[in-house]
């Protein structure tokens, strides 16, 4: 496994089981957090608390511009920014 790709990922969660802030103090591989602009609000509240969160030294965000949780209408950005970042790892 080269990396973890987190879609539409939200944060701090009531049941720590569910939040996904605390998952990623033990994710040490590279995470590409990706959601779209138009994202679920709790989505969107922690996209400036997630990268703090993480342990991985190699932690990369991309907001797609229009996406809304699901992408639609943005499956070709959303599979584009996945191998893009994959093909970009060491």
């Amino acid at each position: 496994m080269k990396g973890f790709v987190a879609i539409g990922m939200s944060g701090g969660a009531k049941h720590a089981v569910m939040d996904s802030l605390q998952t990623l103090k033990s994710v040490e591989l590279p995470i590409l957090d990706l959601f779209g602009s138009d994202d679920l609000p709790e989505v969107l509240a922690h996209k400036k608390t997630k990268p703090q969160a993480s342990q991985s030294k190699h932690f990369d965000q991309i907001e797609v511009e229009g996406a809304n949780h699901f992408f639609d209408d943005h499956n070709d950005e959303l599979v584009n920014a996945v191998s893009n970042w994959v093909d970009k790892l060491p």
